[in-house]
């Protein structure tokens, strides 16, 4: 009983909307900061150089996830508002990528859907190294994948995605040896630290032997580019993440698995493991785009 319901997408013209399911008004739209920035140089009138469909602006054609947790209110409905407890709060918090609109993701906090926040904004500067993670990260492809693991000892909800697309791969004959988008990172979805780095596992990265955030696993089999959603598994029904699956544009599948019980940051993931290897040279490898 009255229910409200809403439509987040995104758009190539650079926007995100949320829409009144029953009604189709608008709500509110989100503007990406690259949109900005960037979104003129679609309407540039062609030249030689630059401009016109050569040009083209992707705006925000990435997936979107949500992530919701309901509580009950003083009159015994699910809301995502305040619950009938003390302090007692739902959850709504939307996350997603541009695709090929840029690299950034960026989250929002919808729990109040007539005053929607910035819940936080991932922007990969700098060159790739094993000190600058985000730096090695592509275009932001991969449809995030909400969910809990034990980090330092707490239960913790994180984002995990793909390292990002290389457009190297626009060309069918591709064979990627610059790392760019390798791996699988994951940040803090919520919180005082939404948004930080807090593991990643590629090709590029150091395995770590310290605390210091983020923390890295090196498989020097990570080197290519991974678009997809990540597939998240529950062995034992704990609520925490246990295994991590995904394939990259390569022709190669992993799995990773993470120790919800480790008692250290640095033991958190174990050495990534490759399952497939259909690797081919000159463009010949099947590359894995989906789930």
């Amino acid at each position: 009983t009255n229910r409200e319901d809403y439509v987040l997408f995104g758009t190539t013209q650079g926007l995100l909307h949320v829409v009144d399911a029953k009604s189709g008004e608008e709500k509110f739209a989100f503007v990406p900061n690259e949109m900005i920035e960037n979104q003129k140089e679609a309407f540039i009138k062609y030249t030689a150089t630059s401009g016109g469909v050569n040009n083209l602006y992707y705006g925000i054609d990435g997936p979107w996830a949500l992530y919701t947790e309901y509580v009950i209110d003083g009159s015994g409905n699910l809301t995502v508002g305040s619950g009938k407890g003390t302090n007692q709060k739902g959850k709504q918090l939307a996350f997603g990528g541009l695709r090929m609109g840029g690299n950034s993701y960026y989250s929002l906090d919808l729990q109040d859907i007539n005053s929607p926040k910035l819940n936080f904004q991932i922007t990969p500067t700098g060159s790739c190294s094993n000190t600058n993670p985000l730096g090695c990260m592509g275009q932001s492809w991969s449809k995030p994948s909400l969910g809990y693991v034990n980090w330092g000892g707490k239960r913790k909800l994180v984002m995990f995605v793909g390292g990002g697309y290389d457009t190297g791969y626009e060309s069918d004959s591709y064979d990627q040896t610059n790392k760019k988008g390798a791996g699988v990172y994951m940040f803090s979805a919520e919180g005082t630290d939404a948004g930080t780095l807090l593991w990643w596992s590629s090709a590029n990265a150091s395995t770590s032997t310290n605390t210091t955030l983020p923390i890295g696993t090196n498989n020097t089999d990570l080197k290519y580019s991974v678009v997809s959603e990540i597939r998240t598994v529950d062995r034992n029904g704990d609520d925490l993440i246990d295994h991590l699956y995904f394939g990259d544009l390569g022709g190669q599948l992993f799995r990773i698995d993470l120790d919800n019980k480790a008692a250290a940051l640095t033991g958190f993931a174990k050495t990534p493991v490759r399952l497939l290897n259909l690797h081919e040279s000159s463009g010949k490898s099947p590359r894995f785009y989906d789930m």
